[in-house]
């Protein structure tokens, strides 16, 4: 039994494995990876999180719940620059976990995330579909509904099925065929756009908002508070996403360190701003920003399925082609798209919850375990992906020369 755990599940693999470079476009700029970054953090966290959870407490709860938080999140961007220094390599924390704890717990660690990515793309395009449906005043969603009630109730499936949903699903898996490249011009544009609409409109809010419930007198610190802390952890996506496209950055090892901090920071200063005065947000930020999400949600998925195709932990194994890996993760987007969009955002989001937190829990063992380990932590000080050949990188292991002391 032993011996089957040691030489299957438990299969590690070296470090000094070379990183491959053939799925990765090397043509990202950092502001583009921020901007990135942010799309898929800020439209969730702002226009669904912020409205449907942390509103259910009333105002000093709403902020200490969003301040635990904030303090978590900050932490595990702490974690991923701690990562990125001993595993310079994309998919950081799905590589990290391969060499640490062995091949099962890393397959488990890769597939929840590319589930977690699709489940966060039904749900950008479902709320795509309520925002742009509220901006042409409840014109463009009822011609798109198919209504099913009476042949299926199951508490957890929609009364309806959204076919405008479904065409951002659509949209979304041809997207992932792109080049980076188009997805850091779009990004940067339509995120300069969204947070100048909702921080004008929150600033406006602010001038007319009421704080009298922000009296302290009804502070009650209880498992709510908790509760929805843990909601915000979406965020946790975005900064993610910067450990699945270390490759894509010119001279990464040096300058990426900061990128997680920056937009850690970025997500909990644009938040607090718009906290307390949600319901005087108009739908053209909201729709800007979700449908900037919708076209690259699926980045983060085709990189992991490529690090998971390069290891040979995908059904049905043919080749680790980029053409090969983006047709893949367009038919599991589709298909899996299709059917999701049926079912109800809370069990959407609370599969998403669940999901990330353990893999915060995974990432702080992970960094906890790394720093007991000197072999770990000596190796990756000691080795410069920088210097290695590209050209050779898928025929020979690491020479003399890229190891410095």
């Amino acid at each position: 039994m032993s011996y089957l755990l040691k030489g299957g599940l438990l299969r590690s693999k070296p470090n000094d494995q070379q990183p491959d470079r053939t799925l990765a476009n090397r043509n990202l700029d950092y502001p583009s990876f921020i901007g990135i970054a942010s799309l898929l953090s800020l439209p969730l966290s702002i226009f669904y999180v912020v409205p449907n959870f942390f509103t259910v407490l009333n105002g000093p709860e709403s902020i200490i719940s969003y301040a635990i938080a904030a303090f978590v999140i900050l932490i595990s961007a702490y974690h991923f620059k701690e990562l990125f220094r001993l595993f310079p390599k994309s998919c950081v924390l799905y590589e990290a976990t391969y060499l640490v704890y062995g091949e099962f717990v890393a397959h488990l660690t890769g597939w929840m995330y590319i589930f977690d990515s699709v489940i966060y793309t039904v749900i950008i395009a479902k709320l795509w579909s309520t925002y742009a449906d509220s901006f042409f005043r409840q014109l463009l969603r009822p011609p798109f509904l198919i209504d099913y009630q009476g042949i299926i109730n199951f508490p957890y499936i929609e009364k309806s099925y959204d076919c405008l949903s479904l065409a951002a699903v659509v949209v979304s898996s041809l997207a992932s065929l792109c080049e980076y490249q188009v997805f850091g011009t779009v990004s940067i544009s339509v995120a300069i756009v969204m947070l100048f609409t909702t921080i004008s409109t929150s600033l406006v809010g602010y001038a007319a908002h009421n704080l009298q419930h922000l009296s302290l007198e009804e502070l009650k610190l209880n498992n709510e508070v908790l509760s929805c802390a843990s909601y915000f952890y979406c965020s946790f996506f975005g900064i993610e996403t910067l450990s699945m496209l270390y490759n894509g950055t010119p001279a990464g090892r040096k300058r990426i360190l900061k990128l997680p901090m920056i937009t850690c920071c970025l997500t909990i200063i644009i938040v607090t701003i718009v906290l307390m005065v949600y319901l005087y947000f108009v739908t053209v930020g909201a729709v800007c920003g979700l449908s900037g999400a919708v076209i690259i949600a699926a980045i983060p998925s085709a990189a992991m399925l490529a690090a998971l195709t390069e290891d040979r932990l995908v059904p049905l194994y043919s080749s680790a082609t980029k053409k090969v890996v983006k047709v893949q993760i367009a038919l599991v987007m589709l298909l899996s798209g299709t059917i999701l969009v049926s079912v109800k955002e809370s069990l959407l989001f609370a599969i998403i919850r669940l999901n990330s937190n353990v893999r915060l829990l995974i990432l702080a063992c992970l960094v906890v375990s790394t720093r007991l380990d000197g072999d770990i932590v000596e190796f990756a000080y000691t080795t410069e992906y920088s210097k290695l050949n590209r050209g050779n990188l898928n025929s020979q292991f690491l020479s003399s020369d890229a190891l410095t002391v």
